[in-house]
């Protein structure tokens, strides 16, 4: 699943308070977002062998297969 930019933003503004989204999942990461009151927190769980730098080149590298 990939996000761009802008619809990062967008998911960002239009989240309610509590709740979990997440914006990016590959086989060795995952990203999500949750809102608590005012502030948006982003968790990144890696699960493999994959650096982080890689994944997010990845994720960046295939926007344009956005799912949310």
């Amino acid at each position: 699943m990939y996000i761009s930019e802008e619809e990062y933003y967008r998911v960002c503004e239009e989240i309610d308070d509590g709740q979990t989204i997440n914006i990016y999942k590959s086989k060795n990461i995952e990203i999500d977002i949750k809102r608590s009151g005012k502030k948006i927190y982003k968790f990144i769980a890696d699960y493999g062998e994959c650096s982080l730098n890689e994944c997010l080149e990845d994720m960046y590298l295939k926007k344009d297969k956005i799912i949310i």
